[in-house]
């Protein structure tokens, strides 16, 4: 009994850490597209633009903010 557990270990560690290793590398390495990934320019979305709002709400309420 002694004999099989030792030579049976390495191979359940083994089946069970390569899973895991393989998760870890997927997470690491997959692209995420809804992240922006390079700089680039920003903008004000509760003012306006050229002298129209940036974001428009039709049909539902509207309040008033001023921003942070």
């Amino acid at each position: 009994m002694g004999v099989s557990f030792r030579l049976r270990r390495p191979r359940v560690l083994l089946l069970c850490v390569l899973p895991v290793l393989a998760l870890i590398l997927v997470a690491a390495l997959a692209p995420l597209p809804f992240t922006v990934a390079q700089p680039g320019t920003t903008a004000n979305v509760l003012g306006s633009d050229k002298g129209q709002k940036v974001i428009t709400i039709s049909g539902a309420p509207q309040r008033r903010t001023s921003g942070q």
